[in-house]
């Protein structure tokens, strides 16, 4: 085992200091050990000059692959002067390639906690300009605190993506990175339902969606990633008017913020020339496609048409709440809700006038959903109940005769929750609409909806 890259010597204030090539891709493993003392061997006096030689010598094994023998030197160094950052980050790359990586993350926040000054440099992998080791620690203890997000990707992927093999560590890359063992797959918890009625997988899907979109909001994907890959999966969305989406969406991911400091993390190491654009690419790719694929190798199966006005109004009232996350636009609401509407609408039998007649003698069964109509929603029951009042006096030539209903309706963590007002019954959703097209006329708020037929 080899590390890449040979040992550089840089002279600074007349000392020579031997600094190794350095840049590590996120590391995997949980083999704990005890380190509890750490910061308090701080508190001994520090002897910088003694430990100069053996954290050199410290980076040379570490080039050579002598893991044990450079460990041993940094410890040296470390007991000689505890404050020496080059022998805590060296030692930050064995504790990494021993999978130790409880006790590596104490050692680069320990870094931090010094607060090196810029002075304090080591030179990367393929970039002749040093870095200061602050800056490095950081970067490594982000890619090991978002390493799980790349491993929630991971093979085995989501089915509804092709996820592409790890990428291989160039011959420059230390060996580190390429024999540690993978951490165990970190799912995220199931997602608890957004709304009434809104499934777990549902959540899960709308969960996606959001999280591309704050993506592309901090530039971390393109407008053009952004729109392709939701074009391509607005089915899950929109079930009845657009293709399937690619399968899997229903699974949970990890969070947004993961995700995003995944992107950072690794967009910083290839800045620093830590990694190579093609590890970059290979990574960024397949967090972004397991998260949304833009080419899927399998589509969902076709969603289901509800049956019933029960179902009908379960998912009316989804599309809402798309609507108002701002998940789809108006237009797709539209036709998803006629598309539903049109499911519900009698077939026109053909029948004998006799027959006809007989029907319409026929008084319509009570009971189940009634068609109406959303005219506002408030923050409480109180307020939606004397809204109701006002707007009765208001248009009693369109609703004296209606009655009310108060449905209380969950928009999520960022909007809250809501209390629709209803009004109805109408005979039927072509009364429905043509109520709130006057209402509109007289500048109302008015939406086809629902009541209980009670």
């Amino acid at each position: 085992m080899k590390l890449g890259g040979d040992l550089r010597i840089m002279k600074r204030g007349g000392i020579k200091v031997g600094f190794v090539l350095v840049a590590l891709f996120a590391l995997s493993g949980c083999d704990l050990i005890k380190n509890s003392n750490l910061m308090d061997s701080f508190k001994r006096d520090p002897k910088p000059a003694e430990s100069i030689d053996m954290s050199e010598r410290g980076f040379g094994k570490l080039a050579k692959g002598e893991f044990l023998a450079a460990q041993a030197l940094f410890d040296q160094a470390l007991q000689t002067n505890p404050r020496d950052v080059y022998a805590l980050f060296g030692k930050g790359i064995v504790l990494q390639h021993s999978g130790q990586l409880v006790q590596a993350r104490q050692v680069y926040e320990a870094i931090l906690a010094l607060r090196p000054g810029n002075d304090k440099q080591l030179l990367v992998i393929n970039d002749l300009a040093p870095q200061s080791v602050r800056e490095l620690a950081g970067l490594n203890l982000s890619l090991l605190q978002s390493q799980g997000v790349s491993n929630a990707f991971g093979p085995p992927g989501n089915p509804g993506s092709a996820a592409p093999a790890a990428p291989s560590m160039s011959a420059r890359i230390p060996a580190a990175a390429a024999r540690a063992p993978a951490l165990p797959r970190r799912i995220a918890a199931p997602a608890k339902p957004m709304t009434p009625g809104t499934s777990v997988a549902d959540t899960n899907v709308i969960s996606r969606f959001e999280t591309l979109r704050k993506l592309r909001d901090q530039g971390l994907v393109t407008p053009a990633e952004y729109a392709a890959r939701r074009k391509r999966n607005i089915g899950a969305l929109t079930k009845l008017t657009s293709p399937p989406p690619a399968a899997g969406l229903q699974r949970s991911v990890p969070s947004a913020t993961q995700i995003s400091q995944r992107l950072k993390a690794i967009g910083r190491a290839l800045e620093l020339r830590a990694i190579t654009i093609r590890q970059h690419g290979a990574e960024r790719t397949m967090i972004i496609d397991g998260l949304m694929p833009s080419n899927p190798k399998i589509s969902a199966a076709p969603a289901l048409a509800p049956k019933g006005l029960m179902p009908a109004a379960a998912a009316v009232r989804r599309i809402e709440m798309l609507k108002e996350r701002g998940l789809i636009s108006d237009a797709e609401y539209g036709k998803e809700k006629a598309a539903i509407e049109k499911i519900l609408a009698p077939k026109t039998p053909v029948v004998s006038k006799a027959a006809k007649a007989a029907a319409s003698a026929k008084k319509a069964p009570s009971g189940g959903p009634k068609p109406a109509v959303h005219l506002a929603s408030f923050r409480s029951k109180q307020a939606a109940t004397r809204a109701w009042t006002q707007l009765r006096r208001a248009h009693r030539s369109l609703l004296g005769k209606l009655k009310s209903e108060v449905t209380r309706v969950n928009l999520g963590r960022r909007k809250g929750v809501y209390y629709r007002l209803i009004a109805g019954p109408f005979k039927s959703t072509a009364a429905a609409t043509q109520a709130c097209r006057r209402l509109k006329s007289r500048r109302q708020y008015c939406d086809t909806a629902f009541m209980s037929g009670g």
